[in-house]
């Protein structure tokens, strides 16, 4: 496991205890981490993009992680917008404008995301139960403006 791993792993496990103070530093280091070995549109990246976003949601600071949510959604929008976890973005998204009383935002992100996650379990073998995930495709993408530090 690398160092980003074990740092965003440790956030998570801070923040699921309250300890928000020792949680953003290690999310942002995990964040810079990622960004720098394996990119910005990298599965990982982008699900630590994801975690920063749940924690300032967590943490009531809906303008940061309406910020990261919708980086979230823009990349997985491009690079695997057939993915479920495009699907997770946009619900995400809507969640934050849902807590930021963006009520037409949110409406309209959450029902993407219905629509998403209707549409590809169509194509699920009978019986499932869970979202698959697809891993990215061709990786040159338009990026969001979220800088990863």
């Amino acid at each position: 496991m690398s160092y980003a791993g074990v740092a965003s792993n440790l956030a998570l496990a801070y923040q699921s205890i309250g300890n928000y103070g020792e949680a953003e530093p290690l999310f942002r280091r995990a964040l810079k981490s990622y960004c720098a070995a394996v990119g910005r549109e990298h599965p990982k990246t982008v699900k630590t993009i994801a975690n920063v976003g749940m924690f300032y949601l967590d943490i009531g600071r809906l303008r940061k992680a309406t910020l990261y949510f919708r980086a979230a959604t823009r990349i997985r929008e491009i690079v695997e917008p057939e993915s479920s976890n495009h699907g997770t973005s946009l619900n995400q998204l809507g969640l934050a404008y849902l807590k930021a009383h963006r009520f037409d935002e949110a409406e309209a992100h959450l029902k993407r995301s219905r629509r998403k996650i209707t549409t590809l379990s169509k194509s699920w073998p009978e019986g499932t139960t869970s979202l698959p995930t697809s891993s990215p495709r061709d990786e040159a993408a338009t990026k969001p403006k979220l800088d990863c530090h």
